[in-house]
């Protein structure tokens, strides 16, 4: 899925692409991590707890590891049943590229690339407008519609009765960063998840 992310950077950063790389990194999916216990979520023992017709948690893992070809090792403790991953929990994205949003408006040094038409002072967004799926701070916290309970349906202009009230708490929490930010810098990407 392609989304529009906003990083909201200082407005005296050297290099826009590198900073912006660097507050992003720890989002990565593809950044592999120290093994850990991944647990399968209830709602996969519970499909196949009914599927199978049983709750014996060893017949669901194995299973499960039939399911996967080998491709990973099903494990019981006594919180349920999981896998050793080294995938990156906190991953929200694969890859990203500069957006193309704005119009021309700032002089802002660049190294190697003309990033002018992704690169916005908050101060002159469009209030209402350019309501972005992810929001980064300039301490590296990534904020996003999901988190808010925004589902990723095709009505993109979020008018959708299943979005509603999910898309104005994030409206609102975007305000509130954009607010809390007004001095800075905003790069629009257009990230891959």
């Amino acid at each position: 899925m392609h989304s529009i992310a906003f990083v909201l950077l200082p407005t005296d950063v050297r290099d826009i692409r590198k900073t912006t790389e660097s507050l992003l990194a720890p989002y990565d999916t593809e950044l592999e991590v120290q093994p850990y216990k991944s647990y399968f979520p209830d709602s996969v023992r519970n499909y196949w707890a009914e599927k199978l017709g049983t709750e014996d948690l060893q017949t669901i893992a194995n299973r499960l590891r039939l399911e996967a070809n080998g491709k990973w090792e099903t494990l019981i403790d006594d919180v349920g049943i999981y896998e050793i991953s080294t995938h990156n929990p906190r991953g929200r994205f694969d890859y990203w590229r500069a957006a193309q949003l704005f119009e021309p408006k700032l002089a802002v040094p660049q190294v190697g690339e003309d990033l002018s038409r992704s690169l916005c002072l908050v101060s002159q967004l469009p209030r209402g407008e350019n309501i972005p799926y992810s929001l980064i701070t300039p301490e590296g916290d990534w904020f996003c519609a999901n988190d808010f309970g925004v589902k990723p349906i095709y009505d993109f202009k979020g008018q959708s009765h299943l979005n509603r009230e999910a898309n104005a708490r994030w409206e609102d929490e975007v305000h509130k960063l954009l607010a809390r930010y007004a001095n800075h810098l905003v790069f629009a990407l257009d990230v891959h998840s």
